[in-house]
């Protein structure tokens, strides 16, 4: 009885570097979407972080019922607010006045811890900023991993001309600088100086603005050199000999 035999697949080098290639960047979600989920949990506990100031007049004092997250530690003689105080419950705050016949000290004292609260409040944690960087940069590296999985799946199988051998630096720096692209659009859009629609601060929303940078990193980079034109002007021509030019010219920047 003849024996059977199992074909035998040879893969070619071309082949053998798409599937490094592709397993590079699907391996890559995993670390980055475990990561993201890191920072967003640290700014979600962040937003809840209680501020407190110390008062002895605690006794005479009902907290607005629409106040939800601010309360009274009668036991150790402090007022305390959880999370971040807006313009709402900033003008709340300050309309809360002791009970009884209080004396002009004890209004004037209360007043002032409240004032002491709202300006502690406002005073965000450093690693806020932090975490909010973080995500930033790792929703970058997202958005320009997105990108590089569309032009892999272009230039493997549409146009079969992927050389990995003269284009793997493109793919080896791009989680590189999509994730300096994530941090960069975070400080100039907190800078002020990238107009956008800002709606609010909300965790979603950074991890949106810096996605976006990532993955347009071509066009995030053009308008990098539109607010750097803005801030410092344009070189019209370089003085010293060398041949460079301003970038929107032939010199040696292109």
């Amino acid at each position: 009885m003849p024996k059977f035999k199992m074909p035998k697949f040879t893969l070619s080098g071309a082949q053998q570097a798409k599937i490094w290639l592709a397993s590079f960047l699907l391996l890559s979600l995993g670390p980055l979407l475990f990561f993201s989920s890191v920072a967003i949990r640290a700014i979600e506990a962040d937003a809840k972080h209680v501020t407190s100031v110390t008062w002895s007049g605690t006794d005479r004092i009902t907290p607005d019922a629409t106040l939800a997250d601010f309360y009274i530690d009668r036991e150790h003689g402090k007022l305390a607010y959880r999370g971040k105080i807006d313009g709402d419950a900033r003008r709340k705050l300050l309309a809360l006045t002791p009970e009884g016949k209080a004396s002009p000290k004890a209004i004037a004292d209360f007043s002032d811890a409240i004032e002491r609260l709202i300006y502690r409040n406002g005073a965000e944690p450093l690693g806020t900023t932090i975490h909010i960087l973080l995500l930033g940069g790792l929703a970058g590296v997202l958005g320009v991993q997105l990108r590089s999985m569309t032009n892999f799946v272009g230039v493997a199988c549409y146009t079969d001309k992927l050389d990995l051998k003269k284009w793997w630096p493109y793919y080896a720096v791009r989680p590189a600088s999509g994730f300096l692209f994530g941090v960069v659009v975070v400080l100039v859009v907190q800078a002020g100086l990238l107009n956008v629609a800002k709606a609010g601060v909300e965790t979603p929303w950074w991890a949106a603005i810096a996605f976006l940078a990532g993955f347009g990193e071509e066009e995030f980079t053009q308008r990098l050199r539109l607010i750097t034109k803005t801030l410092f002007g344009e070189e019209k021509a370089n003085k010293r000999g060398d041949g460079a030019v301003s970038s929107s010219g032939k010199g040696s920047d292109q």
